[in-house]
């Protein structure tokens, strides 16, 4: 197998994986953490396009979820997108 983390690689003791490398994991787990914020549906689904894009960077990165969260600070984190176009859904680097 690549170098490509699945949805169900293991991680070190202690760390928290980002397991969306694949579009629909994370669509549907952005979705799932921002259904669980209790924001009005306006800003969920306004969220949702930048949240799933995060996970999925952070997943092709291998990073955890400190790292995701801080990387929403970071002006250019569409790179680890732009590495991977054959796991990230067209448009979503244009929407």
């Amino acid at each position: 197998m690549d170098d490509m983390r699945s949805d169900h690689d293991e991680t070190p003791a202690g760390t928290v994986p980002i397991a969306c490398i694949h579009a629909q994991t994370a669509h549907q787990r952005a979705r799932e953490l921002l259904d669980a914020s209790g924001a009005e549906q306006f800003w969920v689904e306004s969220a949702l396009s930048l949240v799933r894009c995060y996970l999925m960077a952070a997943a092709i990165r291998g990073a955890e979820v400190a790292i995701a969260v801080s990387s929403s600070t970071v002006p250019d984190h569409a790179e680890p997108l732009r590495s991977r176009p054959d796991v990230v859904p067209d448009g979503w680097l244009t929407s």
